[in-house]
Parts: C-alpha cells; sequence; structure tokens
C-alpha cells in the first residue's frame, strides 16, 4: 500500500510542477498580447478622444453658445470654463477676450461691467450664425 500511495504523490507533485510551468507560460504570453495591442488600442481611445473633443466652431461660436445655452451672465473667466467643459478647449483668456468685444460690436451680446450676456434684441439671423448646433439641437 505504501508504493502506490507514494506513486500517487509524485504524480500529484509532477502535474503541479507542469500546472505552475504552463501559468508562467500562459503569463508571458498574455503580457506578449498586451503589449502588441497596447499602442492599437491606445491610437484608437486617443483618436475617439481627438474625434469628441474637437473645437466644433470659432471662438465666437463657442463662446455664444455657452452664453445662450447659460441663460444668464457669466464673466469671460466663467465662460471659458464652460467652453472647456462642454467643447474640451482650454483657451487663453487673451484669445477670447477681442472675440468678446467683436461679438459686443456685432451687437449679439451685452457686457455689464465684467459679465458678457446674450443681447435679449440681438440682430435678427445671430443665433443661426453663431449657435453651434448638431443635427437640429444644441452641440
Amino acid at each position: 500500500m505504501d508504493q502506490p500511495l507514494k506513486a500517487l504523490k509524485a504524480q500529484k507533485a509532477s502535474l503541479e510542477s507542469e500546472i505552475a510551468t504552463l501559468q508562467s507560460k500562459l503569463s508571458r504570453v498574455v503580457a506578449a498580447i498586451e503589449a502588441l495591442t497596447a499602442g492599437d488600442l491606445f491610437d484608437e481611445i486617443q483618436a475617439s478622444y481627438s474625434r469628441q473633443r474637437r473645437a466644433p466652431g470659432t471662438l465666437k461660436q463657442m463662446a455664444f453658445t455657452v452664453l445662450y445655452e447659460a441663460g444668464e451672465a457669466l464673466t469671460a473667466q466663467q465662460i471659458l470654463q464652460a467652453i472647456f467643459e462642454k467643447f474640451g478647449q482650454r483657451i487663453e483668456r487673451t484669445s477670447m477676450s477681442p472675440q468678446l468685444s467683436r461679438l459686443g460690436q456685432d451687437g449679439v451680446l451685452l457686457r455689464n461691467q465684467n459679465l458678457w450676456l446674450v443681447n435679449p434684441e440681438r440682430p435678427v439671423g445671430s443665433d443661426e450664425f453663431y449657435l453651434l448646433k448638431h443635427e437640429g439641437s444644441l452641440v
């Protein structure tokens, strides 16, 4: 009886060793697959992110859209933050200020000290020109 038990224990140890070897090989194969596909996955994610976060229009259009949707007066800094949140675009204040001034000169926006708001009596057609739309709805 002692002999069959020894043989079974030896067979068990051999199988456990084979399993450990196979698990090690499997880990290396999985790591190789991940390494080979990681670049493809990264490129795909980056391309998708770029498509989603691309600026859909001009600075003036983005500013008008966020002010229109806000429905209240905002500071230039709040407009910049809203543009970042909505469109994923970081814009320097020095780039945005002239655009806001132009929208004010066009009669599309009103300025009250440091606050900008959509002119309720804006020129006819300005919404169609400045408001960014996507398939009939706001972007």
